[in-house]
């Protein structure tokens, strides 16, 4: 199988302001393609690496929610049980309506987390969790953090509308309290252990982000690539496990968890992480039509996609992308971006390291994606 083609086009993205980018392409749990190109250094002297790390930002939600949807499985979380079923702060939530806050016409689902119709919103610097970081500190937990965000009015009734929030950061705190874990303790056991993911963690060790690939951030006004710190504002203090974001790994270890959930759920270590039907109703659309006008409006080249359950997911292949019917996925804050195609048995997951670059997400991702499809359909033929 002749990837020379997506190759040719990787090695551009240094020239174009992508200082470092990688991918692994797996099919039926064999890599059957990996590239990398640029330096993961600020000053461009390190070759990137298979031992280079990542901040994973939201595609973390990937991996999250297919941990919800194994506790789905075993029955101890319900999709349309209340939030407040497992985290009690979430019973008296509020919603702003006009000058005035009165009680939701309907409660917060776990469901409704999942599909970001939570009526949350990403506000990292509410009141509430100022309060509570200054009340625990760096020791915040994720239930302090995610209880404090309770306290803040919803924006709209739960399940009117699609709006990109904080929801799986309180899905992570349910899982917890679902499971007896912390979030981290939890998917080690269930996702990370299973799938042979050796170095994915919440929490990075000084080793790991001697080796984070370094972080800029795109100037759009100026058309440049600038440095960026090294670090995660999701990460609100050393003991929280953003559900929605905080994750780091190698690319090794994301391909393991995509290559099982395009592999019918059962990893390339032959454990089974998810049951197939499971997976199937993972990737089934959940946003009602004007909720899905409002996800293709908000966020970047969706086109022929509607959102499941914390994934993208191919409703319309006839749009224009060349991926099937039901591929889903996601990406993150600073480019990563993966594919699952249980059709296929296919699975990628592309890193790259630069915060608010809008071409990764309207342009590279999707040339990466039709460039994969292009060169199975190439090999299917001859």
């Amino acid at each position: 199988m002749n990837f020379g083609t997506l190759g040719k086009y990787l090695d551009t993205l240094p020239g174009e302001g992508f200082p470092s980018v990688a991918i692994s392409v797996w099919q039926n749990h064999r890599e059957i393609f990996r590239h990398a190109a640029g330096k993961r250094d600020l000053e461009g002297e390190i070759c990137v690496s298979p031992a280079d790390y990542y901040w994973l930002y939201s595609a973390t939600k990937v991996i999250v929610c297919a941990g919800a949807m194994q506790l789905v499985e075993q029955g101890k979380m319900a999709l349309d049980a209340p939030v407040s079923e497992y985290l009690p702060a979430w019973k008296n939530v509020r919603v702003r309506d006009g000058e005035t806050l009165r009680p939701p016409k309907r409660p917060v689902t776990i469901r409704h987390l999942m599909a970001m119709q939570g009526g949350l919103n990403y506000d990292l610097q509410s009141a509430s969790v100022k309060a509570a970081l200054a009340k625990y500190g760096k020791n915040a937990t994720t239930r302090q953090i995610t209880d404090a965000i309770a306290q803040e009015p919803l924006d709209f009734d739960p399940g009117d509308h699609f709006q990109y929030s904080l929801c799986h950061d309180v899905l992570g705190a349910a899982m917890e309290v679902a499971s007896g874990m912390t979030l981290g303790e939890y998917l080690q056991k269930n996702i990370f252990d299973p799938c042979g993911m050796d170095t994915i963690t919440f929490h990075a060790t000084p080793m790991q982000m001697e080796h984070m690939t370094a972080q800029y951030i795109r100037s759009e006004a100026e058309k440049k690539t600038v440095p960026f710190e090294q670090c995660n504002c999701f990460a609100l203090s050393d003991c929280y496990e953003s559900g929605g974001a905080g994750l780091i790994c190698r690319v090794d270890d994301y391909i393991r968890f995509a290559d099982a959930m395009a592999s019918g759920g059962v990893a390339a270590t032959g454990a089974r992480i998810l049951k197939p039907e499971t997976i199937d109703i993972m990737r089934t659309n959940q946003q009602h039509p004007q909720a899905l006008r409002e996800f293709r409006e908000k966020t970047h080249n969706k086109l022929g996609y509607g959102y499941a359950c914390g994934v993208r997911t191919m409703m319309e292949p006839g749009m224009g992308p060349k991926s099937p019917m039901g591929e889903f996925g996601w990406d993150g804050a600073a480019g990563c971006y993966a594919l699952i195609d249980p059709q296929n048995g296919l699975s990628a997951f592309f890193a790259m390291q630069v915060r608010g670059f809008t071409d990764a997400y309207t342009v590279v991702h999707p040339t990466i994606r039709d460039m994969i499809y292009e060169t199975l359909d190439s090999a299917a033929k001859q």
